[in-house]
């Protein structure tokens, strides 16, 4: 049985593009993180932009996530 769902994957900068019929998704990588309180911001690289996730202070951070 055949499915409508299709894929196309390419690199784009230093991200990932994820092509669906849902639409564009970008993987977006690790930079960094810091401490603001109780909380730690990450930093990550979404093909030449830059996305802040909060997470715990004692949590680590995801090293990507889609955006």
């Amino acid at each position: 049985m055949r499915g409508k769902f299709w894929c196309t994957v390419a690199l784009a900068g230093l991200g990932i593009l994820f092509s669906t019929e849902a639409g564009a998704r970008i993987l977006c990588f690790l930079k960094g993180h810091y401490l603001s309180g109780t909380n730690r911001i990450c930093v990550y690289d979404c093909a030449g932009s830059e996305r802040y996730e909060t997470v715990g202070a004692v949590q680590l951070c995801p090293l990507n996530v889609e955006q």
